[in-house]
């Protein structure tokens, strides 16, 4: 059998792709249709055409002879060769089958390569955007987006094959009806009434899906901005399970989701995703048009088999329609990825040169009447400096202390820009025009919630360091490593080094692995701005001051910056300045360690 395949790829590969790729927009692409939908299918049939369409014309052959084997079986005597035909598709069907899903494989590695590339890389643009912008709103949005990209395009992928198989099982029926037909049907009513009678029919299922058609989804709903909030909800209850159990309000919580689905369930733009096409007005009216068409149908033909054959085909439609509607409803989970794909590429600012060998910059930051203000979860905005003037001293630990909530940390986001002030200007060494991307190569930070990733500690702690230099400093690196692996307190992780996850550490032993890596990479990455905000919360008080001890040592080689906060005052010994953040009148008192 297989020389009869050969013989009918040979065949179907005489088609032009542009024909293919015609045929396929004109049944998937409604002229109503949102522009993200359109877009959607668009890549979804230009991933086929680099293919050259192979999965198409894979799929078209097998129901074609799928299908030729069933007309048999409904043709009169013939024993023969409906025997033949019966043996034949059960060893064409799998040989094709199996093709079917290597394509498939195929077609579907190139999509999430194409588009999740394309992805990733925008991906990279919003995010940057977002920092430089100072728009924060979006961070949860773009999360969601991306936990859900992979599912989406592949589960797209699959309606959009689905409906390719009913395109082609609709194409091989009109095939066999034009070619096959008549040599396998009696011809009871001579030629001319039979050739009026094909042609009739070839007529009345153009007409049959162009009713059918018109009833697709027609979806206006660009953004799922309320399934996305959804998530953000049931994300924060999860986080602050304990903290909502400890008071009491678990019952609370549970019912603002449930009244967040009720708000989504009230919103008639969501609900149309989810709702019976066969109830619909559009369907209802449809349908009466297509009972005035069965009647004249029935009137005009009267060839019982050929009316059978009719009712086949209205299956084939009715069948393709209903698969156009379901991918349709899954294309409107894909229009976030689609907005993310035509965001315009965003260029980051530029490096800051600074040369760390000389004094020629005695400031790192200038604040310059600076004002900060800090909006909360709630809406409310709180002041937290008024019209500050400060100098921040290159090479100096500067400690940062006052109540919970002055603004400790916001303040130590302004200063890299991660923050929008409300007044004034902040200089960078001799540099009004920075922004976070500017100096963020000299950059690191570590706070008392700093997730590691949850693979080793080996990972962990040279993460960033350039794979040139692991090479060329590698014995140097490892011996660095285990020195400040066992002063702090981690030596019997040493020999597992590469095969133990962080997910089995206690919380004060990921911070020690965190504070190792910033070890790291002060040493081997050339960072020269350190901010540490409450990064020992967990750690012991010996093992903390053995910590800073250390990080003092390393400054005075390395002459970084260090400005951190912590709620343990003791640990403002460690630093040449102090700064008491005064809620009252919003100001900051500077002052001299040492002297």
């Amino acid at each position: 059998m297989k020389f009869i395949i050969d013989f009918f790829e040979k065949a179907i590969y005489l088609i032009d792709d542009s024909f293919i790729e015609s045929l396929l927009t004109k049944a998937f692409i409604d002229d109503n249709a949102h522009e993200n939908d359109k877009q959607i299918i668009g890549f979804l049939i230009e991933n086929d055409k680099k293919l050259h369409f192979k999965l198409f014309r894979c799929l078209f052959l097998l129901s074609f002879f799928i299908e030729l084997a069933y007309m048999v079986d409904n043709s009169e005597d013939k024993v023969l060769l409906k025997l033949f035909s019966t043996g034949s598709i059960n060893v064409i069907r799998p040989m094709l089958s199996k093709k079917c899903r290597i394509y498939e494989k195929e077609a579907m590695s190139l999509l999430e390569k194409s588009v999740l590339t394309k992805f990733n890389k925008k991906v990279k643009n919003v995010i940057c955007r977002d920092i430089e912008e100072y728009n924060h709103d979006n961070d949860n949005i773009i999360k969601n987006i991306y936990l859900d990209a992979f599912h989406n395009i592949l589960d797209i992928f699959e309606k959009y094959i689905h409906t390719i198989n009913s395109i082609c099982t609709f194409l091989a029926n009109i095939l066999i009806l034009v070619f096959f037909y008549p040599l396998l049907i009696k011809l009871k009513y001579g030629v001319l009434q039979n050739f009026f009678n094909i042609g009739y029919v070839i007529i009345y299922q153009t007409a049959v899906l162009s009713i059918f058609q018109h009833f697709t989804v027609k979806n206006k709903n660009n953004r799922n901005t309320e399934e996305n909030e959804l998530k953000n909800i049931i994300y924060s209850l999860f986080q602050n399970m304990n903290l909502i159990i400890e008071s009491d309000s678990l019952k609370d919580e549970l019912n603002k989701i449930i009244k967040h689905v009720k708000k989504m369930v009230s919103n008639h733009n969501i609900l149309s995703k989810y709702t019976s096409i066969r109830i619909s007005p559009d369907y209802v009216k449809s349908m009466r048009y297509y009972k005035m068409l069965e009647t004249v149908t029935s009137i005009f033909i009267n060839d019982s088999s050929l009316l059978f054959f009719t009712d086949i085909l209205k299956s084939k439609i009715v069948e393709f329609v209903g698969r156009k509607i379901e991918l349709y409803k899954r294309l409107n989970f894909g229009h976030t990825i689609v907005d993310i794909l035509n965001v315009k590429d965003y260029q980051i600012s530029k490096i800051i040169s600074w040369s760390n060998e000389t004094n020629q910059h005695p400031y790192l930051f200038v604040l310059e009447d600076v004002s900060i203000n800090h909006k909360t979860n709630s809406g409310t905005i709180i002041k937290i400096v008024d019209n500050i003037n400060l100098n921040f001293e290159v090479g100096m630990s500067h400690f940062f202390y006052g109540n919970s909530g002055c603004g400790k940390t916001t303040l130590l986001n302004a200063l890299i820009k991660k923050v929008k002030i409300e007044s004034g200007t902040i200089k960078f060494l001799n540099t009004y025009d920075y922004a976070y991307f500017g100096i963020r190569n000299y950059l690191t930070s570590l706070t008392a919630e700093s997730a590691l990733f949850p693979k080793s500690l080996h990972y962990n702690i040279i993460y960033g360091i350039h794979s040139k230099k692991l090479i060329e400093k590698n014995e140097e690196i490892a011996g660095t490593i285990n020195k400040y692996m066992t002063l702090f307190g981690l030596e019997k992780y040493i020999q597992t080094l590469k095969k133990t996850k962080t997910t089995y550490l206690s919380k004060g032993e990921k911070q020690r692995v965190a504070i190792l890596h910033l070890i790291i990479s002060i040493i081997y990455n050339d960072k020269r701005i350190l901010l540490l905000d409450e990064c020992t919360s967990n750690i012991d008080n010996v093992m903390e001051e053995k910590i800073y001890t250390e990080l003092k040592n390393l400054q005075k080689i390395y002459r970084f910056t260090m400005f951190y906060v912590s709620h343990n005052l003791y640990n403002m010994k460690y630093s040449d300045f102090k700064y008491e953040i005064n809620t009252t009148n919003h100001s900051i008192h500077r002052t001299e360690m040492n002297v």
